[in-house]
């Protein structure tokens, strides 16, 4: 079952003019989905639509199976959320703005104390966020969000403002979450970290999904059009070699004697290099380039 699926969604703030355009997302239970696009691709309207802050024009969106139109509000107690950023009492401390939040979700007190250790604020609590750095605001709006022990997590754009140690420091929590059976759904525009957490990617352009898989299809994608630096001692007669076989190459800066190659598929690679060993070319470096998430994105919302 999915933890959530949206169905040929369509909504737009002003009449004719639509922001998400028969939309289909599936999140499954148990996963964390990366929800990418750029600034205003749509991400965070999908995610009020889930939330059912918003209504869409047409379409329907189910949480654990449940239309939200037949559940709302009730669904709220299953997802915990963090949209933007997190709504923080700057002169109380982190433990009084848990206890402000346990009162509207009805948590046990050591409810409190136990998201706190969780999101690493354990030995903060008593500090007032108003003096919190950026990461540890987000920590606790992720706190906050946990308090009631949802099963399904929403999470926009929770690295913004983070420094390095601090987006590995969520990484760490939301693996640990999802560990424990929950699901969730993480939207960004900072590709290459989240393709180092995610479990299932969705990525939209302009209101429409243009890609959805998991991560085996992604490496799929990645395995194809690959760019490989070739370090060799004669530079033309390689050239020759490798246009027989019809590759796209580029020219080369002499004084390094290297040339770049495009390839349909990885496994190309080996041929061309035995070709170049067989005609007595020497070869000193052979180095990919990457064909990240980001090279990803950029050619698949291009």
């Amino acid at each position: 079952m999915n933890a959530i699926a949206m169905q040929n969604i369509s909504f737009g703030y002003r009449k004719n003019e639509l922001v998400l355009s028969n939309i289909n997302i599936n999140v499954p239970n148990q996963s964390i989905y990366g929800f990418l696009g750029a600034n205003g691709a749509g991400k965070t309207t999908s995610i009020r639509l889930i939330l059912g802050l918003l209504k869409p024009a047409s379409g329907n969106v189910f949480v654990f199976g449940e239309d939200i139109k037949k559940t709302h509000p009730h669904h709220f107690n299953k997802i915990g959320s963090l949209i933007e950023n997190p709504s923080l009492y700057g002169h109380l401390s982190a433990e009084d703005n848990l206890r402000i939040w346990s009162k509207f979700f009805n948590t046990p007190k050591q409810r409190t104390a136990e998201v706190l250790e969780l999101v690493n604020l354990g030995d903060a609590k008593k500090k007032k966020t108003a003096d919190f750095s950026t990461g540890m605001k987000q920590r606790l709006g992720l706190a906050t969000a946990l308090l009631h022990d949802p099963q399904l997590i929403i999470l926009d754009e929770p690295t913004n403002g983070l420094d390095p140690m601090g987006i590995i420091k969520l990484r760490e929590i939301l693996n640990q979450l999802r560990s424990e059976g929950k699901t969730i759904l993480l939207s960004s525009h900072i590709l290459l970290e989240v393709e180092k957490l995610v479990t299932q990617i969705g990525i939209i352009k302009d209101g429409s999904i243009v890609f959805e898989g998991n991560l085996q299809q992604l490496q799929e994608i990645k395995q194809k059009n690959i760019e490989v630096i070739l370090k060799v001692d004669e530079v033309e007669k390689a050239f020759e070699i490798i246009q027989i076989q019809k590759k796209s190459i580029e020219e080369s800066i002499d004084k390094n004697r290297k040339i770049k190659i495009t390839l349909d598929h990885e496994n190309e690679l080996p041929n061309i290099v035995k070709s170049l060993v067989n005609a007595d070319v020497n070869i000193y470096e052979v180095s990919p380039i990457a064909n990240d998430l980001e090279k990803m994105f950029l050619s698949i919302t291009k």
